[in-house]
């Protein structure tokens, strides 16, 4: 593993993810149209990129039996590939993979940098940094992009989409595609020791209005606080766009937050407990119906 925390010379770094909304088209297309979605990764990504650059490390410790003459710590190589842990690691995999990808004739979408199509349009790929989800109208152009992939990366060919970015995919007995978080719950309830909760049946309370805090009201810890809001505003963004509200009112303190504040997030997990199997369901629908206030 390359010491990327001591890493000087540093050039860019960033590469683009799928966004949940790339995610949640696709399988609504997919339940629309009656498509197959497959999962796929690349096994160990980070390493098949090559560097061009002139970029040197030190030897990791334990391997100074190369040459009992020299230590570890004064031997250097010439990096030739990316390692994990590696600043540009992750986007050399992204041009390197892109490239691939446009080379073997996807057309990659001008307002999401992962999201491909092949020439025939029959087929839409998302790639998430070395998973991809495959969804095509024929099982044989699936197992076409598969081969593609396996003829220039090792990987791990996981069937039938069941998992992507911690939303669980479920097909219904009639088509339609169910997307829900109910293990991410899970682990979030597990994690702030509210597995055994009750249950209510709303994110906050009626009528609660949050206000800035009283300076006499004790602080909490901001860390764990904004770890509890980020979690649940994953689960907001991912399929649960009930908790919106509670968020967007709980996300004002997280600078000072107080006592009060951290129990009415707590009051979401709560709510999360009663309803941690809802979600999302795409098909086909006869009509449309909306709520509002």
């Amino acid at each position: 593993m390359i010491k990327g925390y001591e890493q000087t010379d540093i050039s860019e770094t960033f590469a683009p993810v799928a966004k949940l909304v790339s995610l949640r088209m696709i399988l609504a297309l997919a339940a629309l149209n009656g498509w197959e979605v497959d999962h796929i990764d690349v096994v160990t990504a980070f390493l098949n990129p090559a560097v061009n650059d002139d970029i040197y490390m030190f030897l990791p410790d334990g391997i100074d039996w190369l040459d009992p003459r020299k230590p570890a710590r004064t031997t250097v190589c010439k990096l030739n590939k990316a390692l994990y842990g590696f600043k540009e690691a992750p986007r050399l995999w992204y041009r390197r993979i892109d490239e691939f990808l446009l080379s073997a004739g996807f057309r990659k979408s001008s307002n999401y940098p992962d999201l491909y199509e092949s020439i025939d349009g029959e087929l839409l790929l998302i790639l998430y940094v070395d998973d991809l989800l495959l969804a095509a109208k024929h099982r044989d152009g699936i197992y076409q992009a598969k081969s593609l992939l396996h003829s220039g990366y090792r990987t791990n060919d996981l069937g039938l989409a069941r998992q992507f970015l911690a939303l669980e995919i479920n097909r219904l007995p009639n088509g339609n595609l169910n997307l829900h978080q109910t293990r991410f719950i899970l682990k979030v309830l597990q994690h702030f020791g509210m597995q055994d909760c009750n249950r209510v049946h709303t994110p906050m309370e009626t009528g609660r209005q949050l206000l800035a805090g009283n300076p006499d009201h004790l602080l909490v810890e901001p860390r764990e606080y904004q770890s509890l809001v980020g979690s649940l505003m994953y689960i907001a963004v991912g399929t649960g766009p009930d908790l919106a509200f509670a968020i967007a009112a709980l996300s004002k303190f997280n600078t000072k937050p107080t006592t009060d504040y951290f129990l009415a997030a707590k009051r979401v997990l709560l709510y999360l407990k009663q309803t941690i199997r809802m979600g999302l369901v795409y098909g086909i629908v006869d009509s449309l119906i909306g709520y509002t206030d």
